[in-house]
């Protein structure tokens, strides 16, 4: 062990990524000096043209917009990439920008393998990479959007119509970290409201093992508690048999029966919908995905997971105050 050491020689690393440096550490004695190479400037847009795919009504004044977005090492950076559930989209709209909850997962290993994973050949240490050419696919990116909002972004849009989509924005998104331990928290339970639905949609449709997936068909139980002000506010409602086929449970409520829609489910709020269910649970090992935007409701819910007795640390929350 001790001669392949002595006999070791500096080690180069090229990559694509990282700025130009040069660094040293030592190494069973030996000095060794590592160099990076970096990539070249590429002028990219803020916003480029999505359009639209397709449109689907999910609840009483609530679309699922389905756009063309574009995935693309230059031209759409990393930071300003869709990489995790809860992040917000910038859709520009006749000059117009807004912000709106993306429901669908971030993009598939499959789908960024191309463009984002594949090595595309190698260069020599402490040189700059200048793209021979630009690499980009389309993918289908899907977004929440509410008529009272975002009336323009939904109402106007039609199949066919170009919009623009810029940059995520990061900081919204939710950090799943905490809860991923698969054998740590083998129950996991989510609550959603409002368009906290479309993060939490998110997170159930990532396949296991991309980027926004808590690897749930591994779990031993999973319950989404789902919460509306009446029946016609229930979104994705036609998705709750896919997701009990994805080993997650779906309980929800309605603050009330109006909205002319027939309604025989449960009627109240997360704490007596909470009570009712008869779920069994060590506080220990069960996890806790908040996605809501109203105060009043996370309020409620933190006493609720309080007398349930549930940690705070295994308790994660969706960025609502983004909105």
């Amino acid at each position: 062990m001790s001669s392949a050491v002595t006999s070791m020689r500096c080690l180069t690393l090229p990559t694509h990524f990282h700025p130009s440096s040069r660094s040293s550490s030592r190494l069973g004695g030996v000095r060794c000096e590592f160099r990076v190479s970096e990539i070249a400037a590429v002028a990219r847009e803020e916003f480029y043209a999505a359009p639209v795919l397709d449109i689907e009504d999910v609840a009483r004044g609530i679309r699922c917009v389905t756009v063309e977005a574009q995935i693309s090492r230059e031209l759409v950076h990393r930071e300003d990439a869709y990489t995790r559930p809860g992040q917000l989209a910038r859709v520009r709209v006749k000059g117009n920008v807004y912000r709106v909850p993306v429901c669908s997962p971030p993009f598939s290993k499959e789908t960024n393998w191309s463009v984002l994973y594949k090595m595309r050949g190698d260069m020599p240490s402490g040189a700059v990479k200048a793209p021979n050419s630009t690499l980009s696919v389309k993918a289908p990116l899907q977004l929440h959007v509410v008529s009272e909002e975002e009336e323009e972004a939904c109402l106007l849009a039609s199949v066919g119509q170009v919009i623009e989509l810029g940059p995520f924005e990061g900081a919204s998104g939710i950090d799943l970290r905490p809860v991923l331990f698969i054998s740590g928290f083998p129950t996991l339970l989510m609550f959603a409201s409002g368009t906290g639905i479309a993060v939490a949609r998110a997170i159930i449709e990532a396949n296991e093992g991309d980027a926004g997936s808590l690897s749930l068909s591994f779990r031993h139980q999973v319950r989404l508690y789902y919460s509306a002000p009446d029946p016609t506010l229930i979104a994705y409602k036609s998705r709750f048999g896919e997701w009990e086929k994805r080993k997650v449970k779906t309980r929800s409520t309605v603050c009330s029966r109006r909205g002319g829609e027939d309604w025989d489910g449960f009627v109240g709020s997360f704490s007596e919908l909470w009570e009712e269910d008869d779920i069994e649970y060590d506080p220990h090992t069960t996890a806790v995905v908040v996605c809501a935007e109203e105060q009043s409701a996370i309020a409620e819910i933190k006493d609720l997971l309080s007398r349930a007795e549930i940690p705070d640390k295994q308790v994660i929350y969706w960025n609502a105050a983004a909105l």
